[in-house]
């Protein structure tokens, strides 16, 4: 929880200091009747002090648009009671909604409505629900490249910014994968991406450098012209002086 408040506090940050802040002459900050209030008081609004940086800087999200990345948003059809009480707009854009069955996606939807009631809000599952028991490993590669070209959707459709809390052990770990990539390609047309580090508290690997030089067998099977290898690569990665975390 704390790990998530983190990664919270960074995004949400970014997500209101994002709109121009208007001041008086003077240079004070705006006033005026509820200028603290939020149309949706939670915690996170109180704890992230969103409520008093709206009001000093005169910002709610308006004019962006947040794109957000979970496993459901609707599987429960708790939307419309949502809507009813305010905690969400009632034009959320929905782009994928085939994720796990626990609407993670919506409770962040609420919680960005909340510190950021002006913004546009997009939302979309990572990938569709695959049981883990029976899902071969051609499946989880392919829901690598579901979720770039979800996160490519989102930037499509002119996302500001993307947060996502998606936790999957199968991503790369020594290079980036289709998942890094398309974050990078985000971050590079101007959108401001988040993710969720340490979304499984303690959950994790850790352990000392250990470098090594590449197996001989490798090596030979880089510069094998059949191996497919381009040939600056190989000469790259058989260079002696190259060593690699073990």
């Amino acid at each position: 929880m704390l790990a998530r408040l983190s990664f919270l506090v960074r995004f949400f940050a970014v997500l209101l200091l994002w709109s121009s802040p208007s001041f008086s002459a003077d240079g004070s900050a705006p006033s005026g009747e509820g200028v603290f209030r939020s149309s949706n008081i939670n915690q996170a609004d109180i704890a992230l002090l969103a409520d008093v940086a709206r009001a000093r800087y005169d910002v709610n999200g308006s004019g962006l648009k947040v794109g957000v990345i979970s496993t459901s948003y609707n599987y429960l059809g708790g939307e419309d009671y949502d809507v009813q009480r305010g905690v969400l707009p009632d034009n959320v854009y929905v782009l994928y909604d085939d994720g796990d069955d626990d609407d993670e996606g919506r409770a962040m939807a609420q919680l960005v409505h909340s510190v950021a009631p002006g913004a546009e809000l997009y939302v979309s599952s990572w990938a569709a629900y695959r049981d883990p028991l029976k899902t071969s490993v051609q499946e989880t590669l392919e829901d690598q490249e579901t979720f770039a070209q979800r996160i490519r959707d989102l930037v499509d459709l002119g996302c500001d910014v993307i947060v996502d809390d998606i936790y999957n052990p199968f991503e790369s770990w020594f290079q980036d994968g289709p998942v890094s990539l398309a974050i990078d390609e985000a971050v590079q047309n101007g959108v401001a991406y988040f993710s969720a580090a340490s979304n499984n508290s303690n959950v994790s690997y850790q352990s000392e450098v250990s470098l090594v030089e590449a197996p001989s067998h490798l090596v030979d099977y880089w510069n094998d012209p059949s191996s497919g290898t381009p040939a600056e690569f190989a000469q790259a990665l058989s260079n002696p002086d190259l060593s690699f975390h073990n």
